[in-house]
């Protein structure tokens, strides 16, 4: 992740063992193909509960099998903004997610979601290439009060379930290498891992846990089978006011 003042960007990288990355095609919220697909909630999340889909890669379902588990979290100033799942009840959504091409500079497939958390402005920007294996999840977030903000937490989270199609299973063995700043989750029967790669050392952490969806959550590195969510976090000492 990179912070410019206000801008911060989130690595997310989606790795598909022994499997290739096909065309999918760009339709506002849900993009579907062969390859990597994604079905928005109206909040821009991985998780469409009218058609029961999320974050696939070639039609196997990631983030939506058992319970549906796609999670963003904020904090600033020591206090949770907000929590999210299936929907933000509490939030504002200022730009429903929208469909784009060219995204963030990195993808030519991709999607835009503006959320309001109290003085805060997010946007979420995430984009893929049609022939890739990664997802770059880029958020910008503008401080629209005069008064600074400080200890912002933004933290994005997944329950990998890529195993429950082909036995049932929901565990994966989830493991970190926090020298490397990666973290994973692998299915022993699908072949395919999924995990968090960051962009900035000093300020973002990975791992997993039990389901929890504070943005101030401990996080584990150790490698485990099990029914867990993966997590990556980015603290901001300090984001301006005007």
């Amino acid at each position: 992740m990179k912070i410019v003042k206000s801008i911060s960007a989130v690595g997310v990288i989606l790795v598909a063992v022994s499997i290739t990355l096909a065309h999918a095609e760009k339709v506002p919220a849900i993009f579907t193909g062969n390859g990597l697909e994604v079905a928005y909630n109206e909040h821009g999340l991985w998780n469409d509960t009218t058609i029961g889909q999320g974050l696939e890669y070639n039609g196997i379902p990631i983030s939506y099998p058992g319970i549906p588990w796609q999670q963003v979290s904020i904090a600033y100033n020591n206090i949770v903004q907000g929590q999210g799942n299936f929907s933000f009840y509490d939030w504002n959504l200022q730009v429903p997610v929208v469909g784009h091409t060219g995204g963030s500079g990195f993808g030519d497939i991709g999607s835009t979601t503006v959320w309001n958390a109290g003085d805060l402005r997010i946007m979420k920007e995430e984009s893929w290439l049609e022939e890739g294996k990664v997802m770059k999840i880029d958020v910008t977030v503008t401080n629209e009060c005069c008064e600074d903000v400080k200890d912002f937490i933004f933290m994005h989270a997944v329950d990998s379930d890529q195993d429950q199609t082909f036995n049932g299973a929901y565990s994966t063995l989830n493991g970190a290498l926090p020298m490397q700043s990666f973290a994973f989750s692998a299915g022993l029967y699908s072949g395919l891992t999924t995990s968090y790669g960051v962009c900035d050392r000093n300020k973002q952490d990975v791992g997993h846990t039990r389901w929890d969806s504070s943005p101030f959550a401990p996080f584990s590195t150790v490698l485990s089978l099990a029914d867990d969510t993966m997590h990556i976090r980015h603290h901001e000492p300090l984001i301006n006011g005007w």
